[in-house]
């Protein structure tokens, strides 16, 4: 029977930790991951070693040949203590290689043969990039930093780093989304981040970058998609062109990989605005597959009365059938939005019946600023 050793700080956990764990478990009848504070680092860790424990166990669950445990001690106690024959390290490169072979034969000084027991296991390339170190500073640069970590790991850096939780919005044009994300953010002091106003905000942007866009639109679609300057978008134009049935699928996807940096890079610089509860309103958060972005949690809006609310916002059939088949029906969004929570085991998905009648929905809106203040453990600003 081989018992493995792999030693980590974990503050906190990332993907690249996990392939690591997921491979030396492979190698081994019993892996045992310990989690122990590094000299170099102690008193800056994000999270305390109880955290990371927790962190690691929930991220590891699936191993089923894993334990985590935690130490203040030496790695050699540990090894002794966990009747270990084997260590594993994870190594990015030849630098790393030199040095953890360094790190592993001092102990030697006083468990003699121990490096000889070290076994190091290259970084996959596709991983090698992501540390700790690096999610903690992308996500104080307010950047998702869902493709590097577990969501309940994002969610927990944003919250210890930035006191920020999120959640997304949305629901079929002609809802009344933002409206409940307007009434929400006043009830509970939270800010609101529309996309669609990031994207207009992009439209008229008198930078280079934004003028960039907007050059490659005319190129696309035809010059009348700007205004007779061309120095912004003229978006019922625009709109008419892209849900056109003539307009290729092809042109859509090129505008959405054209527009998409600058979106969110607006999006960055409006969180770093905020803090508490963040509400991102998007219509295409689950067509996009970005729920990840918001930690899985979102609130999906359907109206008791969507032509009666078209109407009073001055939309006719024709426009609200035209777009409407470009987007998912409510029941296709919460369903997309669940298995996305189910699959990485985080997030919230609720659905918010919109009304018209302004005492219902006076109600309806009271008690889901509750419910989000329980999920969030949130006060009124």
């Amino acid at each position: 029977m081989t018992t493995g050793l792999l030693p980590l700080s974990a503050d906190p956990i990332t993907f690249g930790h996990i392939d690591l764990i997921t491979r030396a478990a492979s190698r081994c009848d019993t892996l045992i991951v310990l989690i122990a504070d590094n000299d170099a680092k102690r008193g800056r860790y994000t999270f305390t070693l109880s955290e990371r424990v927790a962190m690691t166990r929930r991220a590891l669950e699936h191993l089923k040949n894993v334990e985590v445990h935690s130490s203040t001690g030496l790695l050699v106690d540990a090894f002794i203590q966990h009747g270990c024959d084997r260590v594993f390290r994870g190594i990015r490169n030849e630098t790393d290689q030199a040095y953890e072979a360094q790190q592993m034969a001092y102990h030697d000084l006083l468990l003699p043969g121990f490096s000889e027991l070290v076994e190091f296991l290259p970084a996959r390339q596709e991983l090698r990039e992501i540390s700790s170190s690096l999610v903690k500073a992308l996500t104080c640069h307010h950047v998702d930093i869902s493709p590097f970590v577990p969501l309940f790991v994002k969610a927990a850096l944003e919250e210890r780093l930035l006191g920020r939780h999120l959640i997304g919005i949305t629901g079929e044009m002609a809802s009344g989304k933002s409206y409940v994300a307007g009434e929400l953010a006043t009830r509970l002091g939270a800010t609101h981040i529309n996309f669609d106003q990031l994207i207009r905000d992009l439209y008229v942007e008198a930078t280079p970058g934004a003028q960039k866009v907007r050059d490659t639109l005319a190129t696309l679609l035809g010059p009348d998609v700007l205004t007779a300057d061309g120095k912004e978008v003229d978006r019922d134009a625009l709109k008419t062109r892209l849900f056109d049935p003539h307009c290729p699928d092809e042109t859509r996807t090129q505008i959405h990989a054209l527009t998409t940096p600058h979106v969110m890079r607006l999006y960055r610089k409006a969180l770093a605005q905020a803090k508490g509860l963040v509400i991102v309103e998007w219509a295409q958060l689950a067509e996009m597959n970005m729920s990840a972005m918001v930690s899985g949690n979102a609130i999906v809006v359907e109206a008791t009365d969507r032509e009666a609310l078209a109407d009073k916002r001055k939309i006719d059939a024709t426009t609200l059938k035209r777009i409407g088949k470009h987007q998912w029906s409510a029941q296709r969004k919460i369903e997309t939005l669940q298995a996305t929570a189910e699959r990485h085991s985080h997030g919230h998905v609720i659905h918010y019946l919109n009304d018209l009648d302004p005492d219902r929905s006076a109600r309806g809106l009271n008690r889901l600023a509750e419910t989000l203040k329980t999920l969030f453990t949130l006060e009124k600003a």
